[in-house]
């Protein structure tokens, strides 16, 4: 692990609430200190082996992997039966259109009023946005 990856991994574990739960999954090669590349490994005492914060995984034999994926290849090759395909879409049955009233005049001038107001706003930030990219010049 390099310096800057081992420090930015403590600043961030640091930020954690001590009351949150979380799983952090690494591996690791060698328990050294300092790699053959000069990298340094996750600082001593940051994971607690006593407290059961490490757990070590032995790698499988052949045999134990052989009979895991054994088992999957099987399921795997197990033709699917009609009704698990899929093919079919589901019809979706229309939505209801929504009730809508007519609105009366003083509404309707209203609204009109809003989107008018909307309208000149935009204008407005249009024609700023538009001066300061004409000021900066690299656009």
């Amino acid at each position: 692990m390099t310096v800057s990856c081992r420090d930015t991994l403590l600043t961030l574990l640091g930020d954690v609430l001590p009351t949150m739960p979380l799983l952090l999954l690494a591996t690791e090669e060698d328990a050294a200190d300092e790699e053959e590349d000069g990298s340094l490994s996750v600082p001593e005492g940051l994971f607690s082996r006593e407290t059961g914060e490490v757990a070590e995984v032995e790698a499988p034999s052949a045999a134990d992997r052989r009979e895991f994926f054994s088992q999957v290849s099987q399921v795997a090759c197990e033709p699917v039966a009609e009704e698990d395909r899929g093919d079919e879409e589901e019809v979706l049955e229309a939505a209801p259109a929504e009730d809508t009233r007519e609105l009366t005049e003083r509404e309707s001038k209203r609204l009109r009023k809003k989107e008018e107001h909307i309208q000149r706003e935009l204008r407005i930030y249009l024609r700023y946005v538009l001066e300061v990219h004409g000021l900066v010049g690299k656009f």
